[in-house]
């Protein structure tokens, strides 16, 4: 096996001995070939050498080293087949030098390879330069360097066609199989070492309208335009690492796609990675887009499989949310009630995270806004510093959280100011607080919320619904407008599994009555479809105030009922079973409207009793004993009945004193669409006498 000094020698003896025998007519020789066999030194091999030397009628020395095969250190790798031949070789005493040698190598495009070489014999320093490389559609410049040795090369290439770049790397890189690359790389790589080792790589790359796909389609991206250096410094078992990167426009999907503003992200960031542990420490990373995003964060990362997170510290310095949110958040959120928000405001803060499971977060937030478009729920102006720490020891500090307005569906929210204590998966009210409501509040005594982000997340809560107008909130619920005030206590509120329930009973005053709900439950409140449940019961309500405010035409007297299994979806009826009637030993004063009585007929079916339709006009009201209506909802048909049977039908009233009147409803099974629109048109009036 030849070594260098060995190789070396070699080389100058034979091309000595050539030159003298050329100088001689008694022993004129004009060519000769060596075989040289195999050479090696650190980091490389030569096998299969030979080298032929040939003298020129005009005097030039001509000269071709071939190897079967050459190794050399990443990211070259192994070459085979390789020669380069020199058209004129200069021999002088201080060097050996060749200006116009070319080289055959078969992985590249073009061929021969234009190059230019010079050796100096008293230094050992080999130079060697080769220019406009064809490759990968583009071209690149090598000047490389060996001198006692350490090695030094440095490539510079220009409009790569991105889908040729994985072969050209095949040798030196593993790449993801199965991909596919668009676009337009140019790259500059400049690397030292001794031997087979690496000390020193600085890389600059620059990416133009990239696009890349895997064979699944599940990780892509189209036009994309980024740039990135790093400058790597290699010691025994450490590895001094800092670089920056933009990127801008184009979309990246992995598999979540995110598109990638015009305003370029810049990422700095330096450290260290350790081989020997796999650990990479980043003692700063720092993010920064425009006015959008300010971040400056440390990171300590185990690489590994699967890769772990030791710990991190990140201070959010500035981000404004509604950028932050459009380019970063929303994509990740896209499947969730939150994927589809209106945002503003500023948001700050520090965040830090041990593995042990130590963490800490301290948020600030100043004029943040949040609309659903879908207009399920918004706020508006919330300020606030909210402190949390996940440790079991000591809690963080009170946090405080203020907005001035908000909405759930089209229930309007006034301001309100909270003080909570926020621990590990627990949120608890230090006080209680008021939480405007239309025009009234909402007065919080208790609320407590655990484990959140589990599946068995948990919500108590307590309250008092001080008085809101039934105007407002009936307006807010897409109801006719409702006379009165609507207020309340709010016991044994509780939210598990994604129910809401109400625990005691919910009081309701209206219509100078009470409304009372039981077994409330609400399910997906902010998804599709929600859904209620709930049982109510009707008493002393004032006929006069509810039928002045539906207008419905005047009915004088009180009213007690039911509603049995009230269930809505979507806030629309699809079951439940009513009965409302007159209450047993009502004194109130009992008298019903010409009006009444037809919009009653209308929707019940039939009239009867001591006065015909053709005197109904006559009077203005009517006399009665009592009234009352059921109606028992399932698959879209109202079961309907009266207060008692009659004559092919049911009383819905019943005549008592003088004038005196019976209304009689004769349809059993209505469809509950048609009472639906019965029911609108008799409350706009639409409805005639006849």
């Amino acid at each position: 096996m030849l070594t260098v000094t060995r190789l070396r020698a070699i080389l100058v003896v034979a091309t000595s001995l050539f030159l003298l025998f050329a100088a001689r007519p008694a022993m004129a020789l004009s060519a000769m070939q060596l075989n040289l066999g195999d050479a090696h030194g650190a980091g490389w091999s030569v096998h299969g050498m030979r080298l032929s030397v040939r003298l020129t009628r005009q005097g030039a020395t001509q000269a071709q080293l071939s190897a079967a095969a050459i190794t050399l250190p990443a990211p070259v790798g192994k070459l085979t087949d390789v020669s380069i031949r020199c058209p004129q070789l200069r021999l002088r005493d201080t060097d050996i030098e060749c200006d116009h040698a070319s080289a055959q190598l078969p992985t590249l495009e073009q061929a021969p390879v234009q190059l230019s070489f010079r050796y100096d014999l008293r230094t050992r320093h080999l130079r060697l330069q080769a220019g406009n490389v064809a490759v990968a559609g583009g071209t690149i410049d090598i000047n490389a360097e060996l001198q006692a040795g350490r090695w030094r090369i440095q490539a510079d290439a220009r409009a790569l066609t991105a889908s040729q770049v994985p072969k050209l790397l095949a040798a030196a890189a593993t790449l993801p199989a199965g991909y596919r690359y668009s676009g337009r790389l140019a790259a500059r790589l400049a690397a030292s070492g001794r031997g087979a080792e690496i000390d020193k790589v600085d890389a600059d790359l620059r990416a133009t309208k990239l696009g890349f796909s895997s064979s699944d389609g599940a990780n892509a991206g189209q036009n994309l335009d980024f740039s990135a250096r790093v400058r790597l410094r290699i010691e025994t078992d450490t590895w001094k690492i800092d670089g920056n990167a933009e990127a801008e426009n184009g979309i990246v999907c992995v598999p979540t796609c995110w598109q990638l503003p015009s305003q370029p992200l810049a990422v700095n960031w330096s450290g260290r990675w350790s081989p020997g542990s796999h650990l990479l420490e980043l003692a700063q990373l720092d993010a920064k887009q425009a006015d959008s995003l300010d971040m400056r964060a440390r990171l300590r990362l185990q690489w590994g499989q699967p890769t772990r997170l030791v710990s991190a510290h990140v201070d959010l310095r500035h981000a404004a949310l509604d950028r932050v949110y459009a380019t970063y958040l929303k994509p990740l959120l896209l499947d969730t009630r939150f994927g589809d928000l209106i945002a503003s405001g500023d948001i700050g803060g520090q965040f830090d995270y041990q593995s042990s499971g130590a963490a800490t977060a301290n948020l600030r937030l100043s004029k943040v806004g949040i609309d659903d478009r879908k207009g399920r729920f918004g706020i508006r102006d919330a300020d606030g510093q909210l402190h949390w720490n996940s440790s079991s020891g000591a809690p963080a500090p009170n946090s405080t959280l203020r907005w001035r307005g908000g909405h759930i569906y089209k229930l309007t929210l006034g301001p309100a100011a909270l003080r909570l204590q926020l621990h590990q998966r627990r949120i608890d009210l230090l006080q209680p607080a008021d939480l405007g409501v239309l025009d009234g509040s909402l007065q919080i005594a208790r609320l407590h919320i655990s484990r959140i982000g589990r599946a068995d997340m948990d919500v108590l809560f307590d309250g008092l619904l001080t008085p809101v107008s039934m105007r407002l909130f009936s307006q807010a619920m897409g109801w006719p407008a409702l006379a009165g005030k609507l207020s309340g206590v709010i016991p044994d509120v509780s939210y598990r599994g994604g129910t809401l329930r109400v625990g005691g009973v919910l009081l309701v005053r209206a219509f100078e009555g009470d409304i009372t709900i039981r077994h409330l439950q609400l399910q997906r409140l902010f998804q599709v479809a929600p859904s209620l449940r709930a049982d109510i019961r009707l008493r002393q309500l004032d006929l006069d105030a509810l039928t002045r405010t539906f207008s419905f035409g005047t009915i004088e007297g009180r009213l007690n009922g039911v509603i049995n299994g009230l269930h809505l979806l979507d806030w629309q009826p699809v079951a439940f079973d009513a009965r409302l009637a007159t209450p047993t030993n009502d004194t109130s004063r009992h008298r019903i409207s010409q009006r009444a009585v037809n919009n009653l007929t209308s929707l019940g079916g039939g009239m009867g009793g001591a006065l015909s339709r053709s005197f109904l006009r006559i009077f203005d009201e009517f006399s009665y004993t009592r009234l009352g209506i059921t109606c028992r909802l399932e698959n879209g048909v109202c079961h309907m009945g009266g207060v008692a049977p009659a004559p092919n039908g049911y009383y819905i009233v019943e005549a008592g004193g003088l004038p005196r009147i019976n209304v009689i409803g004769y349809a059993r099974n209505v469809d509950w669409n048609t009472l639906l629109e019965r029911l609108k048109a008799v409350t706009r009036g639409d409805a005639v006498i006849r």
